[in-house]
């Protein structure tokens, strides 16, 4: 018996190859599972992109920040450098022969402009003589009078000063107790 016996075919006709299987009806959850597989996927990208944004941002004010605090201290600078410049005058004029008494006007006349410079910083002097004593404020370098009352600031040693509200340098005073 031959092969085409045994198939049933005629001689010579060749039987078709063997079909592929009809594919299975595709399962609406798998469409749905993919679908949302790659709204996941978009959304880890976007998430990746504000991350990246917003560490950029932040960066960014970092920078500008450090650059502020630097430059903080630049109208202070400017108010000093006129102080500066007339220092060197000063210097000037002693060199070239100055009297005394124009040297003394000249100083006074330079540390009424620092003091104008610093006021206008926010720089204040803590007043001490005569005042009540204040820890916060004065530092007591020296107690004269023996008695057991007030304490009082007798002398100012070191001048205190505030910037703003806050103590920058305390002023060094003599304390005396009344009473």
């Amino acid at each position: 018996m031959n092969l085409d016996e045994l198939t049933g075919t005629e001689p010579g006709v060749e039987l078709d190859p063997p079909t592929a299987q009809a594919e299975p009806a595709q399962d609406p959850r798998d469409e749905e599972i993919e679908r949302l597989r790659s709204q996941v996927s978009e959304l880890q990208q976007q998430a990746l992109r504000t991350l990246a944004e917003a560490q950029t941002v932040q960066r960014r004010m970092r920078s500008q920040a450090e650059l502020e605090l630097k430059m903080a201290v630049q109208p202070l600078v400017e108010r000093l450098l006129p102080l500066l410049d007339n220092l060197s005058r000063a210097q000037e004029m002693l060199s070239g022969g100055a009297s005394v008494d124009s040297v003394l006007a000249g100083l006074a006349g330079l540390e009424r402009q620092l003091q104008a410079a610093l006021e206008a910083s926010g720089v204040q002097r803590i007043e001490a003589v005569g005042e009540r004593f204040n820890p916060e404020l004065h530092e007591a370098i020296a107690v004269v009078g023996a008695g057991d009352g007030e304490e009082r600031v007798a002398e100012e040693v070191s001048t205190g000063y505030r910037l703003h509200d806050r103590v920058v340098r305390a002023a060094k005073v003599k304390v005396s107790r009344v009473g």
